[in-house]
C-alpha cells in the first residue's frame, strides 16, 4: 500500500516563491491561496502563512525604502548659487 502524500497546491508555493522575489505580489498570491485552501489546515496552511507574512513584512520594507528616499522617482531640480 503506498502511504498518503501530502500535497501543497502550487498557488501556495507559487506565493511563497513571489513572496521571496517580489513582496507584493507574494502577499496577493498568497491572500488568493488562503481563499482557496480548504479548511483541512496540515502543510498547504503552514506555506501560505509563511507566504503572507514574508510577503507583508517585505511590503512594509519595500513601502519604508520608498518614503524615505525622499526622491520619489523624480529627482528635484537643483538651482546654481548666482
Amino acid at each position: 500500500m503506498r502511504s498518503a502524500q501530502r500535497r501543497v497546491p502550487l498557488l501556495a508555493v507559487a506565493g511563497l516563491v513571489l513572496a521571496f522575489l517580489f513582496a507584493p505580489a507574494g502577499l496577493i498570491v498568497s491572500v488568493v491561496a488562503l481563499a482557496r485552501l480548504r479548511p483541512t489546515g496540515g502543510l498547504a496552511f503552514v506555506v501560505v502563512f509563511v507566504g503572507l507574512v514574508v510577503g507583508a513584512v517585505g511590503s512594509m520594507l519595500l513601502l519604508w525604502w520608498w518614503a524615505t528616499q525622499g526622491q520619489f522617482l523624480v529627482a528635484p531640480p537643483r538651482y546654481a548659487n548666482y
